[in-house]
């Protein structure tokens, strides 16, 4: 696994923060191919961390894309010094890239979420001191439950929000 690590964690720009933000968010943004989605999906991040937490993060996990996802990756880091790339050699899986992410979590909340731009199924916000210690080991989507009974064996409060779903944007391919 290689790293292009960016460290500064700089507080947000001049939106309106909500008055009960965050003291630290970290964004995990999985990508398998998300090369086309992914600088919608660093914005949307973006945005929605500005509002939200007084300083943040987004980690973005290459795990391994055969299109440009990395290049695209690297090119917004260069952009903004709150973005890191992390990418893996080789597709280790959906579980591995969400370690990967979390391991790599310095602020005090983590928000998982997909670089798909699809649904917000995958839309988890958790205590970087909890989701760090919870051992982990589900390689594909079952991390999810894996996170979710763990936390709960850990003695977490759970809440469960309704969310937007997205269909995903498929290219138009010859137009």
């Amino acid at each position: 696994m290689s790293a292009t690590t960016n460290t500064a964690v700089s507080p947000a720009f001049d939106r309106e923060r909500a008055p009960d933000a965050l003291s630290g968010l970290i964004i995990v943004l999985p990508c398998f191919d998300e090369a086309e989605n992914l600088p919608d999906a660093v914005r949307l991040a973006t945005d929605a961390a500005e509002r939200c937490a007084a300083a943040h993060e987004i980690v973005v996990v290459d795990d391994g894309s055969s299109d440009d996802t990395a290049d695209v990756a690297a090119r917004l880091v260069a952009l903004d010094p709150r973005l890191r790339l992390i990418v893996h050699g080789e597709n280790c899986g959906y579980g591995q890239a969400l370690r990967t992410g979390i391991a790599a979590a310095r602020l005090p909340w983590v928000l998982l979420t997909d670089a798909d731009l699809q649904c917000d199924c995958a839309f988890r916000l958790v205590r970087r001191e909890l989701v760090q210690r919870l051992d982990l080991r589900a390689s594909g989507a079952l991390v999810g439950t894996e996170l979710l009974v763990k936390s709960r064996a850990a003695g977490a409060r759970v809440a469960d929000l309704r969310q937007a779903l997205r269909g995903r944007r498929i290219p138009r391919v010859g137009v």
